[in-house]
């Protein structure tokens, strides 16, 4: 099921939701609470979820990858393909008599996720949507600030702290056959530490490319990458992209020396020093991935990653 038919499914469906807030660290902490709220609090939250997948029902869909960040996207996993969203999603559904919250003041400290959970008719099964947001500091409005709040025509002082629910969601999970939807990336990342799940395949990288005749030494690169978020962004586009096995060293190797790329050429293949300089890393993930464009007025080469860098 796709976005688009989940918002006609539930569009004319009045709902309810329930407000839970979740501190979870990977393997180690699972806990929850709720907010007890009243039946105005509960529509107006499922209002809130339906009219996010409104939104972005009508989004590019796309199989989840680590470096993946495209406007107007999301992206998606099976909630079984990986042990932390496994973990939480199995926490969750069997939480009961979650105790309650009785106020605000170290909400942020306390908890990294809330959830706006509600459930649905879908041909005579209940099935549930699970709303996923990382909290972050400023979402706490703290008391040591002036509030002024509009009740009957009036302004008031609130002199309680304030908490924020935001109109959008990092990620949702919906089905009895569960699936997550990845709608902020990085926010995700956080969530599940799938940062993990990345290092693994690096670490399975590493055997992959010891057997391409062309590069040698990759092992005095790896702990240089998995200490490097944009590194390890890089790397992971290169092993979806698998553009490394239609390289020619031959032009790689005339290129390195036209436009001065510092990669460590010898005798057309790339061997990495015992101590590789960043620059030196960063250009060989570029040209495994073949990250460079060339002007068709000026013959200059630019990066094509972000913002367009001209290299010479």
């Amino acid at each position: 099921m796709n976005l688009e038919v989940l918002s006609s499914i539930i569009r004319d469906q009045e709902l309810l939701s329930d407000l839970i807030f979740i501190k979870y660290l990977p393997s180690k902490t699972f806990n929850a609470a709720e907010i007890e709220i009243h039946h105005t609090m509960q529509l107006k939250l499922y209002n809130l979820l339906k009219n996010f997948i409104d939104k972005v029902k009508n989004h590019k869909i796309q199989e989840y990858e680590y470096d993946l960040n495209v406007k107007d996207t999301y992206s998606t996993l099976n909630v079984n393909e990986t042990v932390n969203i496994k973990e939480f999603y199995e926490n969750f559904i069997q939480l009961t008599d979650i105790e309650p919250i009785n106020t605000l003041s170290n909400l942020t400290k306390m908890f990294n996720v809330y959830v706006i959970v509600c459930e649905y008719e879908d041909n005579g099964i209940t099935k549930r949507i699970i709303g996923i947001k990382k909290i972050k500091p400023r979402y706490l409005l703290k008391d040591d600030k002036i509030f002024l709040v509009k009740k009957f025509n009036r302004f008031k002082l609130e002199e309680e702290p304030v908490f924020t629910i935001e109109p959008d969601f990092d990620c949702i999970i919906f089905n009895n056959d569960p699936k997550i939807l990845v709608f902020h990336t990085q926010n995700f990342e956080s969530i599940f530490n799938y940062k993990e799940v990345i290092i693994k395949k690096i670490k399975e990288f590493t055997t992959t490319i010891e057997n391409i005749d062309f590069i040698k030494g990759w092992e005095y690169t790896e702990n240089i990458i998995i200490s490097n978020t944009h590194y390890i962004r890089k790397l992971a586009r290169v092993i979806r992209r698998k553009i490394y096995e239609e390289i020619d060293m031959n032009k790689l190797t005339n290129a390195n020396k036209e436009y001065k790329l510092d990669i460590p050429i010898i005798k057309n293949k790339i061997i990495i020093p015992s101590k590789p300089t960043k620059k030196q890393i960063y250009q060989i993930l570029k040209a495994l991935n073949d990250d460079f464009t060339k002007s068709i007025t000026t013959e200059r080469v630019y990066s094509i990653e972000g913002s367009k860098e001209e290299l010479d």
